[in-house]
């Protein structure tokens, strides 16, 4: 099997230290083992959206890179270290991930062309308004 083929099918599972903060109505996310990946939101649901999104970004990033991915901590030693906070193993499949990165990209670009036309016809509409132009 090619490097690259391995490399596709890859599943990480890494473990995540969920934060409720009531008094300002949010919760938080944090992977430890990876450098600023992290998602905050006022609902439950969007935070692990977020917090998957955030993983997978990390991760990818260090696959563009030819970075190893880290390590991932024990989750026994996370609990000990943090014992108000919830600790659970979070994973993402880089196919499911790439796929839907190209998904987010593809759409982005399909909504800056709709954006670039409907511009263009504004630019048009004014320039005909002002010169009186048919």
């Amino acid at each position: 099997m090619a490097s690259d083929e391995k490399r596709d099918s890859m599943k990480y599972f890494y473990p995540a230290i969920f934060t409720c903060h009531e008094e300002e109505g949010k919760y938080t996310i944090e992977f430890p083992d990876l450098i600023g990946c992290t998602a905050t939101a006022s609902t439950m649901e969007t935070v692990v959206r977020k917090a998957r999104e955030a993983l997978g970004m990390s991760l990818w990033e260090l696959e563009e890179k030819a970075i190893p991915a880290p390590l991932p901590s024990k989750e026994i030693d996370l609990r000990h270290e943090n014992r108000n906070a919830h600790i659970c193993m979070m994973v993402v499949d880089m196919d499911e991930y790439r796929a839907y990165r190209l998904y987010k990209v593809q759409q982005a670009e399909q909504d800056a062309i709709r954006w670039a036309m409907s511009k263009k016809k504004q630019h048009a509409s004014l320039w005909s308004r002002v010169f009186g132009l048919r």
